[in-house]
Protein backbone atom coordinates (compact mmCIF):
# COMPACT_ATOMS: atom_id res chain seq x y z
CA UNK A 1 0.00 0.00 0.00
CA UNK A 2 2.98 2.74 0.58
CA UNK A 3 4.20 2.18 -3.07
CA UNK A 4 1.07 2.52 -4.85
CA UNK A 5 0.22 -0.84 -5.75
CA UNK A 6 -2.93 -0.85 -3.57
CA UNK A 7 -4.72 -1.32 -6.71
CA UNK A 8 -3.52 -4.45 -7.39
CA UNK A 9 -3.16 -5.49 -3.65
CA UNK A 10 -6.81 -5.76 -3.24
CA UNK A 11 -7.26 -8.10 -5.74
CA UNK A 12 -5.99 -10.99 -3.43
CA UNK A 13 -8.94 -10.98 -1.65
CA UNK A 14 -10.64 -12.25 -5.35
CA UNK A 15 -8.55 -15.43 -4.67
CA UNK A 16 -9.54 -16.33 -1.14
CA UNK A 17 -13.18 -17.56 -2.48
CA UNK A 18 -11.58 -19.16 -5.43
CA UNK A 19 -9.66 -22.00 -3.56
CA UNK A 20 -12.43 -24.10 -2.52
CA UNK A 21 -13.89 -24.05 -6.05
CA UNK A 22 -10.70 -25.65 -7.22
CA UNK A 23 -10.33 -27.63 -4.67
CA UNK A 24 -13.84 -29.07 -4.01
CA UNK A 25 -15.87 -28.04 -7.44
CA UNK A 26 -16.30 -30.74 -9.95
CA UNK A 27 -14.52 -30.58 -13.20
CA UNK A 28 -16.93 -30.15 -15.24
CA UNK A 29 -18.23 -26.99 -13.90
CA UNK A 30 -15.31 -25.40 -12.58
CA UNK A 31 -14.52 -23.15 -15.41
CA UNK A 32 -17.48 -21.52 -15.37
CA UNK A 33 -17.76 -21.11 -11.27
CA UNK A 34 -14.43 -19.56 -11.48
CA UNK A 35 -15.47 -16.96 -14.73
CA UNK A 36 -17.10 -14.37 -12.75
CA UNK A 37 -13.97 -14.14 -10.95
CA UNK A 38 -11.88 -14.05 -13.60
CA UNK A 39 -13.90 -11.97 -15.88
CA UNK A 40 -13.20 -9.12 -12.44
CA UNK A 41 -9.77 -9.89 -12.14
CA UNK A 42 -9.30 -9.12 -16.03
CA UNK A 43 -11.44 -5.73 -15.68
CA UNK A 44 -9.51 -4.59 -13.37
CA UNK A 45 -6.20 -5.38 -14.64
CA UNK A 46 -6.61 -3.81 -17.74
CA UNK A 47 -7.94 -0.58 -16.41
CA UNK A 48 -5.36 0.11 -13.92
CA UNK A 49 -2.60 -1.14 -16.46
CA UNK A 50 -3.55 0.14 -19.84
CA UNK A 51 -4.03 3.97 -20.16
CA UNK A 52 -7.36 4.34 -21.52
CA UNK A 53 -8.83 1.12 -21.31
CA UNK A 54 -11.64 1.63 -18.28
CA UNK A 55 -13.75 2.01 -21.79
CA UNK A 56 -13.47 -1.13 -23.24
CA UNK A 57 -12.72 -3.20 -20.13
CA UNK A 58 -16.19 -4.40 -19.59
CA UNK A 59 -15.94 -6.79 -22.14
CA UNK A 60 -14.01 -9.06 -20.06
CA UNK A 61 -17.87 -9.97 -18.23
CA UNK A 62 -18.61 -11.48 -21.39
CA UNK A 63 -16.23 -14.32 -20.29
CA UNK A 64 -19.48 -15.12 -18.22
CA UNK A 65 -21.93 -15.58 -20.27
CA UNK A 66 -19.54 -17.31 -23.05
CA UNK A 67 -17.92 -19.90 -20.64
CA UNK A 68 -21.55 -21.17 -19.65
CA UNK A 69 -22.51 -21.26 -23.27
CA UNK A 70 -19.44 -23.13 -24.26
CA UNK A 71 -19.15 -25.31 -21.81
CA UNK A 72 -23.19 -26.25 -22.04
CA UNK A 73 -22.56 -26.90 -25.87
Amino acid sequence: FAFGWWAYAWLVFLVIPMFPIIAKGGAKNRIVALSPFIATILFFLLGFLVPGAWAYAWIAFLLIPMTAILKNA
